[in-house]
């Protein structure tokens, strides 16, 4: 059995390793809400303040979203096209000019006009499948965007209700990301399979450098409550906790050339390793 996700005082869902989801009213002995739709297992669960939908990450290279006020998928529409995907919840033009919404997944239910020419409209149960597992969540910039770690490095970029094809992706090293945590708008830390700690900063994009190190792959991330502290857990049987305050001060400068390989290798503040003053020159 995976991990449960708490909703509410009365509602949990439960990610198990026969690939289903499901969502338990505490008060009766049966699921309210129960579906198989991953061929793989489920890494990963998250939802907004508003609870209004649930995404599942998994390791198929999938995102199902599950609506918790009517405990159906969430069904999304894609308006199909070579150079690009459009994704977001049901228009209130299916209902007036096109055909009758279809229950099952990627039926194409009409056109759509993008520019000055037509392409073929479908809906979707879960996203585009991705070439790699999905295998961990979190919520940025104020819940309105989900980002999604890859076991490629890759993380994808969605807009919170719309999750049929990511609307920026952000390539990193080439490890598992086992766990993310937000610590500001626009930074986040990812662990990774290398047991580094990694920190992002996603507009402009910058790799920061390295926040912590294991010795182990790392596989859980949490942050203090005030937002100094990050705690990591490892393979190595150990919880380490690494200050991040340093993060409130830091500028980024856009009009600097990033330099990706540079970055990927350079020590934060909170790291064993101290290259700190070269890390601040080049923020300024």
């Amino acid at each position: 059995m995976w991990p449960s996700f708490p909703l509410d005082s009365q509602q949990e869902d439960k990610e198990t390793s026969k690939m289903a989801t499901r969502l338990w009213d505490m008060r009766k002995k049966d699921p309210i809400f129960s579906r198989k739709e991953m061929d793989d297992y489920v890494s990963k669960m998250v939802t907004t303040e508003a609870k209004r939908y649930l995404v599942c990450s998994s390791g198929e290279g999938t995102i199902t979203s599950i609506n918790l006020v009517s405990h159906k998928l969430h069904m999304q529409v894609r308006c199909g096209r070579e150079t690009g995907v459009w994704s977001g919840p049901k228009p209130a033009s299916l209902e007036q000019g096109l055909a009758s919404w279809l229950p099952a997944g990627s039926e194409m239910v009409g056109d759509c006009e993008l520019g000055h020419h037509q392409h073929p409209l479908t809906q979707l149960q879960q996203s585009e499948m991705y070439d790699t597992e999905l295998t961990s969540l979190c919520l940025m910039r104020s819940d309105s965007k989900l980002l999604v770690g890859s076991s490629k490095g890759t993380m994808f970029l969605f807009n919170w209700g719309q999750f049929g094809y990511h609307s920026d992706e952000f390539p990193g090293v080439k490890q598992s990301i086992n766990s993310m945590i937000p610590i500001t708008e626009n930074i986040v830390v990812t662990a990774c399979e290398d047991g580094v700690l990694r920190a992002t900063h996603l507009f402009p994009q910058r790799h920061l450098g390295v926040a912590g190190q294991h010795q182990f792959s790392v596989e859980c991330l949490d942050i203090s409550g005030d937002g100094t502290f990050i705690a990591s857990s490892s393979h190595d049987q150990l919880i380490k906790f690494w200050n991040i305050r340093y993060f409130e001060e830091m500028n980024i400068n856009s009009r600097v050339k990033s330099r990706k390989r540079e970055e990927m290798k350079r020590n934060l503040p909170s790291s064993k390793f101290q290259d700190c003053s070269a890390f601040f020159s080049e923020l300024a």
